[in-house]
């Protein structure tokens, strides 16, 4: 036949039926063709539509369009449910793929998709799989919530891997981000903090948390308080019931707590308190030059080697010695029973066993409980005043003579910073 011409259906022979063909009102009616028919033209227009009628497959379906009783086939292969209520899938076969160039795409019962491609269930919506075995699956609830689910052959893990080429936001509109490890909370990312909730047994690996400092940031890791000045960086075990340790633990370089560079673990297991450079293997440092005693301790405050033990109701600041019954008493150098050969201790507040006693340490006396003139560098002495301190060395007989400590500084009140270390001799008067 000629290219772009009408088929005259009275000129076509050997059929069973065919029907005629009004040529003068251009109206095409059915022709039907039971056996089969070969269009072979460069263009074929079907204006009216094309009805295959369901029945059995032919005995050769090679290149052939028909319904196999409901089906729609070509070449073997389902290309589409017919009219005649086929359920069966639609399959694609061949190299190319299928371009849909406008409008949108509903799966699951969706009549009108309000973005390109819309798929509904009240299950797993989507599957992505790399054969029968392995794949990933998107689930949304009724609430919502996306589940995306990893699933390897046999035991092999499946992850869940972002590769960017740029940032990743996580961002939950003012609510909380959970880790866990479908059995146990890990931790949360919330309005406020960082929460780790986790065992760490760093030697073991076992439920450890790692923060690495790998490429490309190879670097520090910093816990930073975003609240301002005066915020706190809490790391805190069992919820600090100190049942649990908490452990830090590096490669060469050592661990610093640096606020102003206060304290430090260096390698070789040097610590040091006031410097970063510690020499030995215990340095603590006191610093009253860069900042003077009375801007760093009020009246009566102090600290160092503090006991809390034993029994009496004490005074800040003044000196106590620590009887027999257990009671924390005034010393008096006017009686060798009041402070003699007995431990001393400045104390701390109203109670040794609440508030302690200072037994070796740096303390601020204020000027009501100095005898004498101060002087730096100076010895001070156990008084003749009940629980007060004294640059004269009593001279009575039947006191005693017993150093309690040097003066370091004073200011012009003068209240003295007194570095107390009572020594263990002493002298009676006669």
């Amino acid at each position: 036949m000629a290219n772009n011409k009408k088929i005259d259906a009275k000129k076509i022979k050997n059929v069973p039926h065919i029907t005629s063909f009004n040529k003068n009102k251009q109206q095409y009616n059915p022709t039907i063709f039971p056996h089969g028919i070969k269009v072979d033209l460069d263009h074929a227009d079907f204006r009216r539509g094309i009805e295959i009628t369901p029945g059995t497959a032919p005995p050769n379906t090679a290149n052939k369009l028909y319904n196999d009783n409901g089906t729609l086939m070509f070449n073997g292969s389902n290309v589409g449910a017919g009219a005649g209520g086929g359920a069966s899938a639609i399959g694609w076969q061949g190299t190319a793929g299928i371009i849909y160039q406008t409008g949108s795409l509903g799966i699951g019962g969706v009549s009108d998709p309000a973005v390109k491609l819309v798929v509904s269930g009240t299950s797993t919506q989507l599957k992505l799989s790399y054969d029968a075995d392995d794949y990933a699956t998107f689930a949304v609830a009724n609430t919502g919530d996306l589940t995306i689910s990893t699933f390897g052959a046999g035991s092999v893990d499946s992850h869940l891997i972002l590769d960017v080429d740029g940032n990743i936001e996580l961002n939950a509109d003012g609510g909380t981000i959970w880790f866990t490890d479908d059995l146990t909370t890990l931790g949360r990312i919330h309005t406020t903090a960082l929460d780790i909730n986790v065992g760490i047994d760093v030697d073991a690996g076992v439920n450890a948390i790692d923060m690495l400092t790998d490429y490309p940031y190879a670097g520090a890791i910093t816990l930073t308080s975003q609240g301002g000045t005066g915020q706190t960086i809490f790391i805190r075990n069992d919820g600090g019931t100190r049942t649990d340790a908490i452990k830090f633990q590096t490669d060469d370089g050592g661990i610093t707590l640096d606020a102003n560079s206060v304290v430090v673990v260096t390698e070789g297991a040097k610590f040091g308190i006031g410097t970063t450079t510690p020499l030995t293997s215990f340095v603590d440092i006191q610093d009253y030059d860069t900042t003077a005693f009375t801007s760093q301790l009020s009246n009566t405050q102090s600290g160092g080697h503090v006991l809390k033990c034993g029994s009496g109701t004490t005074v800040a600041g003044q000196l106590y010695f620590l009887h027999t019954d257990g009671s924390w008493d005034s010393t008096d150098s006017s009686s060798v029973t009041t402070g003699a050969d007995q431990l001393l201790g400045i104390a701390l507040g109203t109670s040794p066993s609440s508030n302690g006693i200072l037994l070796r340490g740096y303390a601020r006396i204020g000027s009501s409980m100095i005898n004498g003139t101060a002087a730096i560098g100076k010895a001070v002495y156990v008084s003749e005043t009940a629980s007060e301190y004294d640059f004269t060395a009593p001279s009575t007989s039947g006191d005693f003579v017993r150093v309690v400590g040097y003066c370091v500084d004073k200011d012009a009140t003068p209240d003295i910073l007194l570095y107390f270390n009572p020594d263990f001799t002493w002298v009676e008067l006669t």
